[in-house]
């Protein structure tokens, strides 16, 4: 699968003797959470880890806020994602569970504050800018031959596999508020969104993809 080969890649740079400070070892696992849920880099970076609940069957994500760029230049979390149908719950394969296992161990023994308690905070502990995190991946991604590969391309991958196997409507994300549950190729399940006061709820969805295609 070409999405194995980006990343087999992406871990040799991590891995690669550099000159001055060492290379971040968070580009493979940025890439793998958004291929595997579809989420946007925003997203991805406010979540917390009260967001996500490993130990549920299954094991499952709520997306419910984004990362914003401030008058001010800087970044914040706003307790929104990007609209009001963007609050929901995903499920997460089991691979990402192990993989974010992980990072929680690594974090708890790891020096670094991390008072928002968040998945991916910056190397200082704060809010990760997306706008820095594209500019760095870019920059790797056209050093290891894919430059056509942006952080938003894991979000597009996601949504052509799911248009594939359940259909462009489940792709497009469900609009309406019924709430109910459904059950998915497999005979999975999907699990109702919390609501929010004022806000629509809408019917999170299993993400599953393995790989991509480079534009022709």
């Amino acid at each position: 699968m070409q999405y194995q080969d980006l990343r087999q890649k992406l871990i040799h740079w991590e891995t690669a003797p550099a000159l001055g400070r060492p290379r971040t070892q968070e580009l493979h696992e940025i890439s793998d959470f958004l291929i595997a849920t579809g989420v946007r880099p925003g997203e991805l970076f406010a979540l917390r880890w009260n967001d996500v609940d490993l130990d549920a069957e299954p094991p499952t994500v709520f997306i419910n806020a984004t990362v914003i760029r401030t008058t001010a230049g800087g970044v914040r979390i706003q307790n929104h994602p990007k609209s009001q149908h963007g609050i929901r719950h995903l499920t997460i394969p089991d691979f990402l569970v192990e993989q974010l296992r992980e990072r929680s161990k690594r974090q708890t023994e790891s020096r670094t504050p991390n008072s928002l308690n968040l998945i991916f905070p910056s190397t200082t502990g704060t809010v990760c800018d997306a706008n820095n995190v594209g500019k760095l991946w870019r920059k790797v991604a056209d050093s290891i031959g894919y430059n056509w590969v942006t952080l938003k391309t894991f979000r597009k991958a996601n949504a052509t596999r799911i248009a594939r196997t359940m259909g462009v409507e489940a792709a497009a994300g469900p609009r309406d508020a019924g709430g109910k549950d459904r059950l998915l190729p497999g005979g999975r399940r999907e699990l109702q969104a919390s609501r929010r006061p004022g806000v629509p709820a809408s019917r999170p969805r299993r993400t599953r993809t393995s790989g991509f295609e480079k534009p022709r």
